[in-house]
C-alpha cells in the first residue's frame, strides 16, 4: 500500500473536550429550541478536528502493529516478524505468516506454484515513456528571513549553515527510522568559503565571537565526523536566481534546474482565434511567462 483516501477524515475523530455547537438549520427541536448540541466527534471547521483525527488513526495503526518513528511522529513503520526455529544444525527463518497473509489478501492461494521466484526468460513490454525519477520529489527546501541582524555575509551564511544542519540530522534520524543507512556522511555545500572555515576552525575570529553559540551546532557535527562542509561555486548555486541579479546564460541554466519553462503561447486562451485577442498575445510576447512543471 502507497497510499490510501479516508472520506470524511474529520469526522471520525473523537473529542476530549467539550465542544458545543447550536442546533443547525432544518434539525432545530421545536420544543428545546434555544438548547445547544454537545460534540461527540469532530467536525470540519474545528480547530481540534485534525488532532481528533491524527489520534484516531494512530490508535487505528498502533493496533494493527505498526510503531511510530523517532524523527517524525506522522511516521509509521510495520515490520513482519521473522519466525525462528532452533535446530541442531543451525537456525531455520521464514516469514510464513506474512506469505500467507499476502497471498490471501491479493486472492492468490489458489494459483499454480512455480518452482523458482522469477521466471528464467521474464516478458516485458517496451515503454516509450520517460522512467520515473525516483530523486524528483525527494527535497527539503525552505525560505526564510533571519530574525536577528547580521553584520557580515560570512555570518548570513554561517547562520544557514546551521539551519541546514539541523535539517540534515533530523532527516537521517527519519532514514534510520525506515531501514536507511547513509554509507557516508552527508555533504552541506556553501559558497562562501570564510563560512566554511568557521565550521572547521576552532579559533573565534574577533568578527564572529558575537554568534550565538547554538548556530556553532554545524561546527559540532562537523568535528564528529557525521557531516562534511564542502565548497559550491556561485556558478553552480541553483538558489543565486532568487536573490541576485544573474546574467541571461545564468538565469537560464539555473531555470532549466528547476525544471521551470516558457508558458507556450498555443495554450493562451483565444490564441488560435484571429480576433482582437491577438493582438494582446502578441504584446505578450515580449514578457517572460513561466510555470512551474
Amino acid at each position: 500500500m502507497r497510499q490510501l483516501d479516508v472520506k470524511n477524515a474529520f469526522l471520525h475523530g473523537f473529542l476530549k473536550e467539550e465542544v458545543f455547537m447550536e442546533q443547525p438549520p432544518g434539525f432545530i427541536n421545536e420544543d428545546l429550541p434555544n438548547h445547544v448540541c454537545k460534540l461527540n466527534r469532530s467536525l470540519y471547521g474545528l480547530k481540534q478536528a485534525p488532532r481528533a483525527w491524527f489520534d484516531r488513526l494512530s490508535q487505528c495503526l498502533l493496533h494493527l502493529g505498526f510503531y511510530c518513528g523517532k524523527a517524525d511522529s506522522s511516521l509509521f513503520i510495520l515490520h513482519k516478524g521473522l519466525e525462528v526455529i532452533y535446530l541442531p544444525n543451525g537456525l531455520f527463518v521464514s516469514k510464513k505468516k506474512y506469505t500467507r497473509d499476502l497471498l490471501e489478501h491479493t486472492k492468490m492461494m489458489e494459483c499454480t506454484h512455480i518452482n523458482t521466484p522469477k521466471a528464467l526468460k521474464p516478458i516485458t513490454t517496451p515503454s516509450d515513456e520517460q522512467p520515473i525519477d525516483p530523486t524528483r520529489y525527494s527535497h527539503s527546501w525552505s525560505s526564510k528571513r533571519q530574525p536577528t541582524v547580521s553584520r557580515s555575509s560570512t555570518e548570513v551564511e554561517y547562520r544557514s549553515l546551521a539551519s541546514s544542519a539541523t535539517e540534515i540530522t533530523w532527516l537521517t534520524f527519519l532514514l534510520h527510522d525506515i531501514g536507511i543507512q547513509l554509507r557516508e556522511p552527508p555533504q552541506l555545500l556553501c559558497d562562501n568559503l570564510n563560512a566554511l572555515h568557521m565550521t572547521v576552525n576552532l579559533v573565534f575570529p574577533a568578527r564572529s565571537k558575537h554568534i550565538e553559540l547554538d548556530h556553532h551546532f554545524v561546527r559540532e557535527k562537523v568535528a564528529s565526523g557525521v557531516l562534511i562542509t564542502c565548497f559550491l561555486p556561485s556558478s553552480l548555486q541553483v538558489v543565486d536566481i532568487f536573490t541576485k541579479a544573474l546574467p541571461k546564460t545564468s538565469f537560464q541554466v539555473f531555470r532549466f534546474k528547476l525544471g521551470v519553462h516558457k508558458l507556450p503561447l498555443t495554450s493562451l486562451r483565444g490564441a488560435d482565434k484571429g480576433n482582437s485577442n491577438s493582438s494582446n498575445i502578441q504584446s505578450m510576447t515580449k514578457q517572460n511567462l513561466y510555470v512551474r512543471s
